[in-house]
């Protein structure tokens, strides 16, 4: 049972590393028919700045608030 299963996880890493080659090659086949590309990157604003201005709430009249609170 043992040398079964020892030959069952010899052929499944064979299995997954045949799997990954054929990957990283249809990856690197996909990356040269791609071309180069120029990258065209632009710094992003700080956060601050990519924030939107949030205004508060109006405040309550002071006769508002303590009608709600009754």
């Amino acid at each position: 049972m043992g040398h079964s299963l020892g030959k069952s996880i010899a052929s499944f890493r064979q299995g997954l590393q045949e799997a990954q080659e054929e990957f990283s090659g249809a990856m690197k086949e996909t990356t040269e028919a791609s071309g180069p590309k120029e990258a065209n990157v632009t710094a992003s604003p700080p956060l601050s700045a990519r924030t939107a201005a949030v205004t508060p709430e109006p405040a309550l009249a002071e006769p508002a608030v303590k009608a709600m609170e009754n």
